[in-house]
């Protein structure tokens, strides 16, 4: 559940947090957690939609809930994040990486529930990855990843890495001179643009997940993104430096909020236990009513 697609949110409102610019730490991590559950999640399950299993329906998405449940009791007593709740942060980081270790020893039982319509889950999932639309974004692999995947892996990370480091300083600079030369806040740039492009990694491994029918690894990679984002993200950040008057962003924080209750109620609501097309649609649809809104809202303030 860690995922390696947070890493341009990490570096990015690390950054912001050194440099003091709080709108853009705050904003990336918020917008990308809006941007993960109402416009990439979504997507997938108007491709397909997403049989949510146990594990993710009675831990992991309560888990979301509490998270986002605790960054609303954070900026809303006083409109900060300090040092010592950014601490909080990281020790529950510590907390649910134990726990996604012990999961990965001790949890066959919960990860090999088998639902009345398993059966039918297989059938579906078997005759969407000999589809077309499969078929056209395979790949061939390079004589160095058949040969030597692992240190063809090593060497990818290294340089991901490496780009994400340059590409998240160019983003924190370029997102807050877009804002002084339109006259935009730098919560809207941060909560748009960088918010969407720090997401593009989800957006990508999800939809190619999705695409391929395995879509618990696109949902698991939400689930981890969004949780990560606020203990790990936010709580290194505020460590660094904390983050000061983020009481701004409690109305966004609010709107994750019930997002991910629908989330967590919706599996429960229809035997399949799944996230149908209408329900991504709507998500879809009111992201970008969202923006929108954000968008009029800071016109009427130039």
């Amino acid at each position: 559940m860690l995922s390696g697609t947070s890493l341009p949110e990490l570096i990015i409102s690390c950054g912001a947090a050194i440099v003091g610019n709080n709108d853009i730490s705050m904003s990336n991590v918020v917008g990308s957690n809006i941007a993960n559950l109402f416009l990439i999640i979504s997507l997938c399950a108007v491709i397909k939609p997403l049989h949510i299993k146990k594990q993710t329906r009675f831990i992991d998405q309560p888990v979301v809930v509490a998270c986002t449940l605790i960054l609303f009791f954070f900026v809303n007593n006083d409109g900060k994040i300090l040092i010592n709740e950014g601490i909080i942060l990281l020790s529950l980081t510590f907390l649910y990486i134990l726990y996604t270790i012990l999961i990965t020893i001790f949890g066959k039982n919960v990860n090999t529930y088998q639902s009345e319509n398993e059966e039918e889950i297989k059938k579906e999932r078997n005759l969407f990855k000999k589809s077309k639309i499969v078929r056209v974004i395979k790949r061939e692999k390079t004589k160095l990843e058949e040969n030597h995947i692992v240190l063809y892996s090593v060497l990818i990370i290294v340089l991901g890495t490496l780009l994400l480091k340059f590409g998240g300083d160019f983003t924190v600079n370029g997102a807050s001179n877009i804002a002084l030369a339109l006259g935009l806040s730098q919560k809207l740039i941060g909560l748009t643009i960088v918010a969407v492009g720090t997401s593009l990694p989800e957006l990508i491994t999800c939809l190619q997940a999705t695409k391929k029918g395995e879509t618990d690894l696109a949902i698991g990679n939400i689930v981890g993104s969004q949780i990560f984002n606020i203990i790990l993200i936010l709580g290194a950040s505020s460590t660094i430096m904390p983050l000061q008057n983020v009481g701004g962003f409690l109305d966004d924080i609010l709107i994750l909020i019930i997002g991910n209750l629908i989330y967590l109620i919706a599996p429960f609501t229809n035997e399949r236990h799944r996230i149908g097309r209408l329900m991504g649609i709507t998500f879809v649809v009111f992201y970008f009513a969202y923006i929108s809104i954000q968008v009029l809202e800071n016109i009427n303030q130039i």
